[in-house]
């Protein structure tokens, strides 16, 4: 990585962006690299407040790199209504909505078994007792798995 793509070595948390090859690569490269960047530093939420008929998912993903922000936030803008937030130095990238995950485990998809286990838990038919979908592949799920549309 520090070879190919010329990643600092060392801390880097503020400086941090998508090498230009992966920026400028076709849509599975540009899918792959954001699985892996919400797997390692994102997070999976769902608000649990009465007022939603059911959990209300959130897809977030928070950094102190202006640049990484500003990237991620321009390749999920072509797919996504994306929602940010600035404080302080850090940036916050969120994602949600019942359609918007399904939506994003179509193109995208976790490989975090933390992240799948909280979708699986709230979404997927046999609830607890099986989490995990038949035809369960690298996190993305075939379309109307979730069942969102019904």
């Amino acid at each position: 990585m520090t070879q190919r793509f010329n990643f600092p070595k060392g801390v880097k948390s503020h400086i941090v962006k998508i090498p230009r090859e992966i920026m400028n690569s076709d849509e599975q490269n540009i899918f792959a690299t954001l699985r892996g960047l919400f797997d390692t530093d994102g997070s999976v939420l769902f608000d649990q407040r009465k007022v939603y008929s059911k959990p209300y998912p959130r897809i977030a993903l928070q950094t102190s790199s202006r640049l990484l922000y500003l990237q991620v936030k321009t390749l999920l803008s072509r797919y996504f209504t994306v929602h940010t937030q600035t404080k302080r130095g850090t940036y916050l990238i969120e994602i949600y909505g019942h359609k918007q995950l399904e939506k994003w485990m179509q193109l995208i998809g976790f490989s975090n078994e933390r992240h799948l286990n909280k979708i699986y838990k709230n979404y997927s038919p046999w609830g607890d007792s099986n989490p995990r979908p038949p035809h369960y592949q690298c996190g993305v799920l075939p379309l109307n798995y979730m069942g969102i549309h019904k």
